[in-house]
């Protein structure tokens, strides 16, 4: 069992193919645990990497990630 974390330095978007951004402001911590990746103090958020794919669940509804085109996997999905 591998657990990395880590914190963002800068406010975090995270926008998803449902037109859904969310904002995750400077200084939340983020754990990578088993696989998932979890934002603290934000309770009912995680994210995964499924099939090549992240996914976002917000509050028990999954969404599909999008990053900008090119380059690469952003932090913090990268700790996934």
């Amino acid at each position: 069992m591998t657990v990395k974390s880590g914190i963002l330095k800068r406010n975090t978007l995270i926008h998803t193919s449902s037109n859904i951004t969310l904002k995750f402001p400077k200084g939340t911590k983020v754990t990578a645990e088993n696989g998932e990746l979890t934002f603290n103090p934000v309770e009912g958020v995680k994210a995964v990497k499924f099939q090549g794919q992240y996914l976002i669940c917000l509050w028990d509804t999954w969404y599909l990630v999008e990053f900008p085109k090119g380059g690469k996997v952003p932090y913090p999905f990268s700790l996934l």
